[in-house]
Parts: structure tokens; sequence; C-alpha cells
């Protein structure tokens, strides 16, 4: 017996969603549940589940991320003209210092290229490689202010948009909130 088993209530305020149990995908592509029990034939069982809700701010079982990263998004820029004089092994050295694996070497252009930008962690590894070489503007990375990388894992039944979508309308309450309150106070009201 699994969790899909267990019957779903539907709930009918807009404001809540329907509560569901957890699922996966298996690996052959087949939507499954998570097991409960195992029976064997001619068994069954009489069970009662109580599902309760609560917030992270509870208590962390309740929590809907694993985990939630931002980082703002990087700027790398390469000296096309300092690069053009790095001997071939060199540039494959700039390409294997990075943890991250920005760089890829182009054997038929026999150029370093840029090739996952996002990935980034601005380890500083590539610029210590190039000061050792005493090209110190060799490679430069900087950060678009107005632009970042958000990351939301999520760790059960909801998908990562929504809880994205979650947390900005329960941002939007609160600002109403507190702008109504502001404007009782302006009228005089407490």
């Amino acid at each position: 017996m699994t969790s899909q088993a267990l019957v779903q209530r539907k709930v009918e305020s807009e404001d809540q969603r329907s509560v569901r149990p957890v699922e996966y995908t298996s690996l052959r592509g087949e939507e499954k549940g998570v097991p409960i029990v195992k029976l064997q034939s001619n068994q069954e069982i009489d069970l009662e589940c109580v599902a309760k809700k609560g917030t992270g701010k509870i208590h962390q079982k309740w929590s809907p991320c694993a985990s939630v990263a931002m980082r703002f998004e990087p700027i790398i820029e390469i000296d096309k003209n300092k690069m053009s004089t790095l001997s071939t092994s060199l540039k494959k050295e700039f390409e294997q210092v990075c943890p991250s694996n920005v760089y890829k070497y182009q054997n038929k252009t026999g150029q370093l290229d840029i090739e996952n930008p996002q990935d980034c962690t601005f380890c500083d590894e590539c610029i210590k490689k190039a000061n050792e070489n005493e090209m110190p503007d060799l490679i430069k990375i900087s950060t678009k202010k107005e632009k970042f990388i958000f990351i939301v894992e999520s760790n059960g039944p909801l998908k990562p948009d929504e809880i994205v979508d979650s947390a900005l309308n329960t941002l939007n309450w609160k600002l109403d909130t507190i702008e109504e309150g502001l404007k009782n106070i302006k009228m005089g009201y407490r």
C-alpha cells in the first residue's frame, strides 16, 4: 500500500490547496506514492490517518524547502588579445583550473571560450591563475547588480515554482495588511 491509496479531500476555499499525498517518479517513469506498508495476498489493513497542516515558522518539518540560495549573475570577460598570446597548454590549464567548468578550450579555433557563465561561483581560481602568469587583467569577473540567480530546492509535495508563488502571495498579503494599518493610523484610528 502506498500513499496514493489514501483518500484525498478537496478543500473548497480558493486560498488552500487540496490535500494530496507525496508522489515521486520512479526510474522507469512511473508515478508512485510513498510505501506505507507491504501486504501479502488476502491481507487488508484498517487505517486511520490524520493530516496536520502547519508552517515552517512553527516547526521545520512543515517547511517546503530543502534549501534556497540567491546570488548575483556573473559577468565574465576575457581579454582576447592577451589570451591569444598564451600557449595551448596554458589555455588548457585555464580550462582545468575552474572547478565549475565555466571555460571550454576549443580545439578547432584554439580559443578559450566562456561555456557556462551561470555556473561561476566567484571562486577566483582563474584570476589567481592569471596573476601567477603575470597577466592580471586577462580575466575580469563582476556581477550584474540588477539580475540574480534564485535557486529553490523542494523537499516534498510542492514544486519550487509553487513555493515561490506561495511565498510572494504571503508577502503581498502582509504588505497589504501593513498598508491598511498605516491608512487607519493616518485617519486617526487605532
